[in-house]
């Protein structure tokens, strides 16, 4: 293959904003007997190969203390029987994870969040001894879900500090500060909100976020307050958006230096999008904020329409809208899934039923491409640097075995990642390609 062939399958890189899939860990505290591990090991016998799985590269991860960001280990929290990794450790982990993990996607930058200090203090120190980390790296900050002692110290824990989230171009290329993350009572974690515009038949199932209750206001309306921006919350239903609106506006109501004008410019921006609809007044809201929908088409078709089916009557015109806010003019992104994802935004199917979903919020196969890669890069604020090939961007991009625009959109997940740049070097080759990076 020559040089003219590989450009002409050359593709920008691939961005994610999946929160459950990037493998971190950390350390809260010691909160099981060495009787209530030996329980838990007896009726989850996988646990220490899963863990050990999870977090390659550090030795006997299994017997140590080990979260993860997927929920499953997060609500677990803690496996107590030993050490945490340290720093190192863990930098080395993540090192390995990108090399086995994401480069082979094509995965060149991402965003997630960081909760422990073990996991920050992971990542600067790799930067200090590497220069730069194996991908680009936005992050949130959440360490106030670390133990806080009273509640003096929860109303002051962002105002205290100030505000210093980053854009990547005011920052380092490899690791900036987008804003907070969700914060527990302010979010809807899973669980779709639905107030003012859909009624579940089943009232338990409802799940918006309270304003008034005392920790959302002390730490997220709080951060909105002190000037912090909010990433990644989870926007499952349009009731969240709505309320995320409110906690905008109560901030605004108290800082004066908050006019629309710089909220439109901080991009404040949402994860997974399952049951967000097409309603009018929700797109509305989320143009008057610039708010950004960050939107998961496969995810949805795939783990989560029996939740519509359950609790909604079976309307599956509302999972995971695309076009429909697009049209609306709404800010839109979907988290990368690899290319059965981007194949989920263009045929709206299942992959296990084959049925269509919502065909009406399909888009084409360039549109899918760009809510991947530039719009990606918009919701992460690295848009003047990253996100397309373009002077003056740094020249992040994948080369794939076929042409992408070609072909059918059945088979778009049949596009296969053969090489992986990252500021024009060669991270990844798959093993046994015969094309080579050209002169």
């Amino acid at each position: 293959m020559n040089y003219k062939t590989i450009i002409k399958f050359l593709i920008v890189s691939i961005f994610t904003l999946s929160f459950s899939n990037v493998v971190v860990a950390g350390h809260r505290a010691r909160l099981l007997n060495e009787s209530a591990i030996t329980h838990i090991m007896e009726v989850w016998p996988t646990l220490r190969s899963g863990l050990e799985a999870s977090v390659p590269g550090v030795e006997n991860v299994g017997e140590r203390v080990v979260m993860t960001t997927s929920p499953p280990w997060s609500h677990f929290q803690t496996v107590a029987m030993g050490s945490a990794p340290s720093p190192y450790e863990l930098g080395q982990a993540f090192k390995e994870h990108v090399k086995r993990r994401l480069w082979p996607q094509g995965v060149t930058q991402f965003e997630t969040r960081l909760d422990k200090a073990t996991e920050v203090s992971a990542m600067y120190l790799l930067l200090r001894e590497d220069g730069k980390l194996p991908v680009r790296l936005g992050w949130h900050l959440e360490q106030h879900r670390q133990p806080i002692l009273t509640d003096a110290h929860v109303r002051a824990f962002y105002s205290d500090r100030g505000y210093f989230w980053t854009k990547m171009e005011d920052g380092n290329p490899w690791l900036w500060l987008g804003g907070v993350g969700s914060e527990g009572d302010g979010d809807t974690v899973n669980g779709g909100c639905m107030k003012g515009f859909m009624t579940y038949s089943d009232p338990r199932m409802e799940n918006c976020a309270q304003i008034d209750s005392a920790t959302t206001n002390a730490l997220l309306v709080g951060a909105l307050q002190a000037g912090w921006r909010f990433v990644g919350m989870h926007g499952i239903g349009p009731g969240q958006i709505a309320t995320a609106a409110e906690y905008v506006q109560k901030a605004m109501d108290v800082n004066r230096d908050l006019t629309i004008e710089r909220v439109r410019s901080m991009r404040h921006t949402f994860a997974h999008g399952t049951l967000l609809g097409h309603d009018e007044r929700m797109f509305d809201i989320a143009k008057k904020y610039n708010f950004t929908l960050v939107v998961d088409p496969h995810r949805a078709f795939n783990d989560e329409p029996g939740f519509v089916d359950r609790y909604l009557g079976g309307d599956r015109s509302i999972i995971a809208p695309i076009k429909s806010p697009l049209d609306a003019g709404v800010n839109v992104a979907v988290e990368f899934g690899g290319f059965e994802g981007i194949q989920a935004v263009v045929t709206r199917k299942n992959d296990k039923t084959g049925e269509i979903i919502a065909p009406n919020e399909a888009v084409d196969r360039v549109v899918a491409l760009k809510l991947v890669t530039i719009m990606s890069a918009f919701s992460m604020f690295s848009d003047k640097l990253t996100g397309s090939l373009e002077t003056g961007k740094y020249a992040d991009f994948i080369v794939l075995d076929k042409d992408y625009l070609s072909g059918s959109d059945e088979e778009i997940h049949d596009n296969k990642v053969i090489m992986t740049f990252i500021n024009g070097e060669l991270v990844w080759q798959e093993e046994g390609n015969p094309v080579a990076a050209a002169d």
